[in-house]
């Protein structure tokens, strides 16, 4: 914006004779970077928040899984964090296949994985974090 500014004030001087006061070199650089941030700025509403992470009571584990379907690819990664009540990481698990595109199918094999992964360690208490509802309520 300065380089402009002073390019424009210095064609002017040339041009036009007229003189070259820094002041008006400074304003045009403002009122350049005022029109190039009004231009360039997008009002877009800030995306919400899904709360804080709240940790498991005493004797409780937490696990959290979710997948991410690649279409293009034609498969699916798992991932699986299991968590206690002072929020350490005390397992996890990932897993992939290949040849799945649905989001359904892809969550319910990464609710299985989550089962087999607390059976695994014979936790009696579990919480499980998912953010496909369907596939939890048929938990």
């Amino acid at each position: 914006m300065l380089c402009w500014s002073l390019w424009g004030r210095r064609n002017k001087q040339v041009m036009e004779s007229s003189e070259n006061k820094p002041d008006v070199c400074v304003a045009m650089t403002n009122k350049l970077l005022s029109d190039f941030l009004n231009a360039v700025t997008v009002n877009r509403p800030s995306p919400p928040t899904t709360g804080k992470w709240e940790a498991p009571g005493p004797g409780e584990i937490k696990v959290n899984f979710d997948t991410s379907v690649l279409s293009n690819k034609k498969c699916v990664y798992i991932e699986a964090i299991a968590r206690d009540h002072l929020g350490r990481c005390v397992a996890w698990r990932k897993d992939f296949h290949a040849d799945i595109t649905d989001p359904e199918h892809s969550e319910a094999l990464a609710a299985r994985l989550v089962v087999e992964l607390c059976r695994s360690f014979s936790w009696n208490s579990c919480i499980l974090e998912a953010d496909y509802l369907r596939v939890v309520q048929k938990l």
